[in-house]
This record gives C-alpha cells, sequence and structure tokens, in this order.
C-alpha cells in the first residue's frame, strides 16, 4: 500500500482538526489498559532482553566513542590557546624587562633575573 502526498496531506488536516478529541481518547485507552499494557512490555522485554541490552549497549558505546572524539578535540583547542597566551605573555615581559636583566623561565613560571656573568 502506498501513502501518496494527499492521503498524507488529508492525515495531517484531520489530526490538526481533531488533536484533543484523539489525544483524550488515546489517554482514557491507556488508563483503561494500563495493567495489560505494562504487562505486555515487560513481558516483550524479558523476551527480547538480548536484543534490547545489546542495541542499548552499541548506542552507549557509538556515543561514548563520539563524545570522547569531542573532547580531546575540545581540549587539544583548550590546551594549544592557553600555550598561545603565556608565549604572548613570556614575549611582552621579555620585551618589557629593564635592560641587563633577563628573561628565566622555570617550571611552569617566569622571572626576573639579574644578569650576572658566569
Amino acid at each position: 500500500m502506498v501513502v501518496t502526498e494527499d492521503q498524507t496531506a488529508a492525515r495531517r488536516a484531520y489530526y490538526a482538526a481533531n488533536r484533543e478529541r484523539i489525544l483524550s481518547s488515546r489517554r482514557e485507552h491507556y488508563r483503561l489498559n494500563k495493567e495489560k499494557l505494562l504487562a505486555y512490555s515487560r513481558q516483550y522485554y524479558q523476551e527480547h532482553k538480548d536484543k534490547i541490552r545489546s542495541k542499548s549497549k552499541r548506542w552507549y558505546d557509538e556515543n561514548r566513542t563520539r563524545k570522547s572524539a569531542y573532547w580531546q578535540q575540545y581540549y587539544q583547542a583548550h590546551r594549544d590557546a592557553v600555550l598561545e597566551r603565556n608565549r604572548q605573555r613570556y614575549a611582552q615581559r621579555k620585551q618589557s624587562a629593564p635592560p641587563g636583566q633577563e628573561m628565566r623561565q622555570t617550571a611552569g613560571s617566569e622571572r626576573i633575573v639579574a644578569a650576572t656573568p658566569v
């Protein structure tokens, strides 16, 4: 059975015109048959547990891989930006150091020390 665009448009127009009535009938159906629907869901889950879990695990793994790649890129870009700012600050301080003093960079910090002949 092929559904044409006219049929689709007619179905959407009908739903738009009768939305509240349709939703209230669906709510009423669920309220009246809630136990039966939940029992069916529980039974379906028990019968297809492996299939459902494997699909969930696959989605979880794919999402974890995608997020991992995203955060690696994010932190690499952030790290590069921080290092570049530090290089610029070091260059500015080096230029603004008074004559006769030199910049010496130590582990994570910079110090201005007097140039002493060795």
